[in-house]
């Protein structure tokens, strides 16, 4: 009987980690520059909707168009230019953590059905690197967003760049980063933010990836209690 409690527990667990801990990311395949969504090495299929406001910039700031089409349930970009930076936002959608786990479902969908423990509205951000620019340092706009110090493309590995993170315009104290191109979980490891939202992260070798997860409370919306934020950057991205 206890082992049965200890795997259930487990599950849930395993169930929340899998519901919030979601992010937003790029990667190449067959030359094509695709939009990903998952958590660590796993990819999950999501409707291509769910890829929004994508933005293109090019090395001396301006904007570049950058066409979207999908391919298997997948967002491909197709910039007809060169930007050196791409940004989108990910919808992630409505999350209700029950008695039995995590359910894709809005919070009056789940009255009724199960016992609601948490509810939650996911939007994640990303923004790629891809080639050195004047703009490294500009915001997106994006709710939650890692504004780099440094070019992130000029930073040789084992050098420190420096990272502000900022909320809805303001910086984010005690956020706890995601590093690693494996799309690694946080630890106990993992830098935190400062007062003035300032963290170091130490470069590896690869595709480089970081990210901060929020979750503020939600008001006015009666399918969510909180939003479930993640903001991210990527660069090191192999151009060929």
């Amino acid at each position: 009987m206890l082992k049965k409690i200890c795997f259930a527990v487990v599950l849930l667990l395993l169930a929340a980690t899998l519901a919030s801990a979601h992010d937003t990311w790029l990667e190449k395949k067959d030359g094509e520059l695709n939009v990903i969504y998952g958590h660590g090495q796993e990819h999950d299929v999501y409707a291509p909707s769910s890829v929004k406001d994508v933005k293109g910039i090019d090395m001396k700031g301006g904007a570049v168009t950058v066409p979207i089409s999908s391919k298997k349930d997948t967002v491909i970009l197709d910039p007809k230019e060169k930007p050196a930076i791409v940004a989108w936002v990910f919808n992630g959608g409505y999350h209700v953590k029950t008695t039995d786990g995590w359910k894709k479902m809005g919070k009056r969908e789940a009255q009724g059905k199960y016992q609601v423990v948490e509810s939650v509205r996911g939007e994640k951000y990303c923004k790629a690197f891809l080639a050195k620019s004047d703009a490294w340092a500009k915001p997106v706009g994006h709710l939650l967003e890692i504004l780099p110090q440094k070019d992130p493309m000029s930073i040789g590995v084992g050098e420190v760049l420096p990272i502000v993170v900022m909320f809805d315009g303001k910086p984010l104290e005690a956020a706890k980063l995601v590093i690693g191109e494996e799309k690694k979980s946080e630890n106990d490891s993992s830098p935190m933010t400062d007062k003035q939202g300032c963290a170091n992260v130490t470069i590896t070798k690869g595709q480089q990836f970081i990210a901060v997860r929020h979750r503020p409370a939600l008001k006015g919306d009666p399918d969510a209690d909180a939003l479930a934020l993640s903001g991210a950057v990527t660069f090191g991205l192999d151009p060929h």
